[in-house]
């Protein structure tokens, strides 16, 4: 008990401590030593009583029989006193405020017996305030080791959290790079849809309407190379012979042949219209397309941005 009583930490002296039994063998040393030049229950003068190391609500040395000390008995307390002090002098740190006070008070003690101003009563009082602060000590330790494992405990913990919170970001990346290529997926299949059911229809009618406008103005070029080439020119065209008849009828026909391109020209038109709604509603459809295209472009930046990103950490 000796060290224990001016221990810097208290750790040191007490870190052997983990069962009651060594707990209370170096307990018991010093109480034989500082007890036993007052045993005199052989002569009958003086005897003590031994108590529990853990009660304290009943004193722990309790005079059986009040008789006044003699100077043998007195040289014994303060040569106890002494020895005692003398253990927890040794190998011992500067003392904080609290433990200075607690050892000025065991020195004036010792002093007091010295002078043989102290009973019976005052020596149970300092050797229940030593087993006090013995107990205060492993409590100490006690707390101690607690906030030790309660520090390991947070560190653990932390450390779990940490990694549930990894396991999370990379579920929820995952998660997020699959419904960016879901997203793209569908606006391929929207874009295929449209091209193979309504636009590839259009054009087919286109290509077959452009046909017949190429046939129509075809037999029109002919027909009128043909009225313009039976005209009859005489004198290298400075003197014109013209039959009036026959100029008459290749007129008409001209005529006739200009009516039929109007009316197919005219039934031409309305086709033509309708196609060229169809080629902006086209065009529409492919603005949008573009503004998509870019958006997944983006998309795309990003997420390889974001791929470089965690391939660093």
């Amino acid at each position: 008990m000796g060290n224990t009583l001016v221990s810097g930490t208290g750790f040191s002296s007490l870190r052997r401590l983990s069962s009651s039994e060594e707990a209370s063998k170096p307990l018991q040393r010093a109480y034989s030593d500082a007890v036993r030049p007052l045993s005199l229950d052989g002569i009958g003068r003086i005897g003590y009583e031994r108590k529990s190391f853990y009660d304290f609500s009943l004193p722990v040395l309790r005079p059986q029989k009040s008789a006044p000390a003699t100077p043998s008995e007195k040289a014994g307390l303060a040569f106890a006193g002494v020895r005692s002090q003398s253990y927890s002098a040794t190998g011992s740190r500067p003392a904080s405020p609290s433990r200075t006070s607690v050892l000025s008070r065991v020195l004036s003690f010792v002093a007091d017996l010295k002078k043989g101003k102290k009973g019976a009563a005052y020596i149970e009082e300092g050797h229940q305030l030593r087993l006090f602060y013995n107990r205060y000590l492993q409590w100490r330790f006690a707390n101690a080791r607690a906030e030790a494992v309660l520090f390991i405990q947070t560190a653990i913990v932390e450390k779990t959290l940490f990694n549930v919170w990894n396991a999370t970001s990379s579920l929820w990346e995952s998660v997020i790079r699959k419904r960016i290529n879901l997203q793209q997926l569908m606006l391929e299949l929207k874009l295929n849809s449209i091209l193979n059911d309504q636009q590839m229809t259009y054009l087919d009618d286109w290509a077959i309407l452009e046909r017949d406008h190429v046939d129509s103005l075809s037999g029109a070029v002919e027909d009128l190379e043909a009225s313009t080439l039976r005209l009859p020119l005489i004198g290298g065209a400075t003197v014109l012979m013209v039959d009036i008849k026959v100029l008459k009828v290749a007129i008409c026909q001209a005529v006739d042949i200009i009516k039929t391109m109007g009316s197919a020209i005219c039934s031409l038109l309305s086709r033509v219209e309708g196609m060229n709604d169809l080629i902006s509603e086209v065009a529409v459809v492919v603005a949008r397309e573009k503004t998509m295209l870019d958006q997944c472009e983006v998309i795309l930046a990003s997420v390889a941005t974001m791929q470089e990103m965690e391939s660093i950490s």
